[in-house]
């Protein structure tokens, strides 16, 4: 005989399949919010990858109207950008170091320079000045004497 205290292999079976039920619409539910998270995400990334590539358009603009020589730099003072005239100088392409393009003098004050706060460098190069504008990133702008 059974005693009343004890449920049915019906009843156990049952209370774990609503368990189980429960715990999937759960996690149903978090996948569903992760989803919607993502895609959120995306569409934010895709608008500001879409923001990039309009300043880097009016960059490209900017530095091909430029009569001064304008090399941009990345973190590693490996050339990341130039402008028409600065694309004219002996050595000067997107992708080689800067001293390339300028002595070894004005790379190692460059260096100096960016190690401090100021915004703005001023560096001389015999009787000319180079100017370099720091950017984010540790890169600079720099603006080279007018041949």
């Amino acid at each position: 005989m059974r005693s009343s205290m004890t449920t049915s292999p019906d009843t156990d079976t049952s209370r774990r399949a609503a368990r189980v039920a429960a715990l999937l619409a759960e996690l149903r539910g978090r996948l569903e919010d992760a989803a919607r998270t993502l895609e959120r995400t995306t569409d934010e990334l895709a608008a500001e990858r879409h923001r990039v590539d309009v300043l880097e358009d009016v960059v490209d603009v900017l530095l091909g109207v430029c009569e001064a020589p304008v090399v941009v730099v990345d973190g590693d003072r490996r050339i990341v950008g130039l402008s028409a005239t600065a694309g004219r100088i002996d050595g000067a392409a997107v992708g080689r170091p800067l001293s390339s393009v300028v002595g070894g003098g004005v790379v190692e004050r460059l260096e100096a320079g960016l190690a401090g706060e100021a915004e703005v460098i001023d560096i001389r190069d015999g009787d000319r000045t180079v100017t370099a504008h720091r950017v984010a990133g540790g890169g600079a702008v720099l603006v080279l004497p007018t041949p």
